[in-house]
């Protein structure tokens, strides 16, 4: 509500309303845009009987939401929006240090198994969407906007052409354009990996994820660019040599496997187990699907699940649990678990910012960040309980428009943070 002095809905009280619904004892009301908002309350009516029942006080509270929406008309504008977002407010003498990652943006492997590299030259970055044949002037501006001296091309000419990246060439002659490629998904986050080892030094720590979908692996780009974890993408029945290979060369100790055996299957455990000196080295981060799979490692990531003690502010495996940085959930990010293009990008956004990342259907909040909204099948619980409900959040955001993430999982979600 603003302005103006308190009045009757001149609207209603000029039609002679008296039709009204019943709701629960608590509802929420989103604005879609500034202006006056009337409310009414009134207790149960009935035309037999009058007012009756839930007579009494009502409250009537003013809460500004704690999350931000960032979209656009489409995934490569809604990447933009996310790269202004998260670089906006940086100094200008540390833009030297900034990267890129442009990405595929009708494809999503190489994306995926890119976040490690957020943070290869020390600073901030983000990661842009371009399609395969030429760059849009968007993401151009946006790569010169962010005063970024670097850029890593993820994939091969296949997925990014040539002409893509001689005109990011273009724009600057101070940028440092760096294709990062195999012949295959695989190959390209075993290279990926490589070059991380390069900038970043030893990786001890590897993250492998199913290479034909992406919820799983969506779900852990947050850590995977906060502490500059390779991905390294398998098939579901076993990892190949070359994978455990590389793992050996750039110093991987401990495995973080996500998703379930539906996906990435006992083997791969094994195989990598084996590589790495005993189970204990290996730590499977999963649920019954993609949503619940997403709240799991967002608890593990954040140090609220997993081994080790708790509020230390490190995770791992049994073997090693103080080995990384854990994200913090004093802000949340929220995208679509019905398709990639804004979570890739939001990914990297948490990530760069230490929080984590929850998957949402688009038209109501999975039970698995709020159960009250949906039954939860017995044994299983919700992410804010499980983080402490209600956890201390501030701002935190969703990724993408209303076409991806509806207003009703926006408002659920604002309203269990901590006010």
């Amino acid at each position: 509500m603003n302005g103006g002095a308190w009045g009757l809905d001149p609207a209603a009280f000029a039609s002679n309303d008296d039709s009204f619904g019943s709701y629960n004892p608590t509802v929420g009301l989103v604005p879609d845009e500034g202006g006056n908002y009337w409310i009414r309350v009134r207790p149960y009516y009935s035309s037999a009987t009058g007012f009756t029942g839930h007579a009494g006080a009502y409250t009537f509270k003013i809460q500004r939401t704690m999350t931000e929406r960032i979209s656009a008309s489409d995934r490569v504008g809604t990447a933009v929006q996310v790269s202004k977002r998260g670089m906006s407010t940086q100094p200008l003498a540390s833009r030297a240090e900034r990267t890129i990652l442009l990405a595929n943006s009708m494809n999503y492997p190489d994306a995926l198994a890119g976040a490690a590299l957020v943070h290869a030259y020390g600073g901030q970055g983000s990661l842009l969407l371009t399609p395969q044949a030429s760059l849009p002037s968007t993401v151009a501006a946006e790569i010169i906007r962010s005063g970024a001296r670097n850029v890593y091309i993820l994939g091969g000419e296949s997925v990014i052409s040539p002409t893509v990246f001689a005109q990011v060439q273009a724009l600057s002659p101070t940028l440092n354009v760096k294709r990062v490629a195999g012949t295959d998904r695989f190959a390209t986050s075993i290279a990926i990996a490589q070059e991380a080892r390069a900038r970043l030094g030893v990786r001890r720590f590897a993250i492998v994820a199913y290479a034909f979908n992406y919820p799983d692996a969506l779900a852990a780009t947050p850590i995977s660019a906060w502490n500059g974890i390779p991905v390294f993408l398998t098939r579901t029945e076993y990892i190949s040599t070359q994978a455990l290979a590389a793992m050996s060369s750039i110093g991987v100790t401990d495995v973080i496997i996500v998703g379930s055996t539906s996906v990435v299957s006992n083997a791969v455990f094994d195989g990598c187990a084996a590589q790495m000196g005993g189970t204990n080295h290996v730590l499977r981060v999963s649920g019954a699907n993609r949503y619940e799979t997403a709240k799991e490692i967002a608890l593990w990531s954040s140090d609220l699940k997993g081994p080790g003690s708790r509020g230390d502010g490190t995770i791992g495996t049994p073997s090693f649990s103080t080995g990384l940085v854990s994200l913090s959930t004093n802000h949340l990010g929220l995208a679509s678990g019905e398709n990639f293009p804004d979570a890739l990008s939001g990914g990297v956004m948490c990530g760069v910012n230490g929080m984590p990342l929850l998957l949402t259907p688009k038209s109501t909040v999975t039970g698995y960040i709020y159960d009250v909204y949906s039954t939860l099948p017995a044994g299983k619980t919700d992410f804010f309980n499980d983080a402490g409900s209600p956890p201390q959040i501030g701002t935190s955001f969703v990724f993408g428009s209303s076409a991806a993430v509806g207003k009703l999982p926006v408002l659920i979600f604002s309203m269990m943070q901590g006010y």
